[in-house]
């Protein structure tokens, strides 16, 4: 079994050398995924969705936009000559309760929200804590999607 670690855009492997790729929240090259799979392997990927804390972009405008990677991924697979078994998209919401429910948000991922800090961003917490205590809670929506692809056999 070969194991082996890169990031998803560049993939220093041999053609046709892993059975399995498993990509998570890392930028791919569907073409390149293909390249290094071999015949009768398999993709999986969960990716963050385009439309992640919807609720939270009028508080943060510079919110990372990861844009519309899943079909222009799905899209990359058919064209790369991978079938795809499943290409779902999930939108889960998140209840919080209290301001440190959101502030723990982009703490605990901070490419969401580019150079979040407790301080610099002061004013806009607060205007987060006037409308969560307004409405009583925030609901800010986890958007995710997942692929799985396979590349025929020889």
């Amino acid at each position: 079994m070969n194991l082996a670690q890169s990031s998803g855009l560049h993939l220093p492997f041999h053609d046709a050398y892993f059975d399995l790729v498993l990509n998570r929240h890392d930028e791919l090259d569907p073409a390149n995924v293909a390249r290094i799979l071999s015949p009768g392997g398999s993709f999986l990927t969960q990716q963050v969705g385009h439309d992640n804390w919807q609720e939270l972009r009028a508080f943060f405008p510079r919110q990372t936009d990861f844009g519309p990677k899943f079909d222009r991924y799905r899209e990359g697979f058919l064209a790369a000559g991978l079938t795809i078994e499943r290409a779902e998209n999930h939108d889960t919401p998140v209840a919080c309760r209290s301001l440190g429910d959101l502030v723990y948000l982009p703490t605990a991922t901070p490419w969401t929200v580019p150079g979040f800090d407790l301080e610099g961003d002061l004013d806009t917490l607060l205007a987060l804590e006037q409308a969560l205590y307004k409405n009583n809670h925030i609901v800010p929506t986890n958007s995710r999607y997942v692929i799985e692809a396979h590349k025929p056999p020889g």
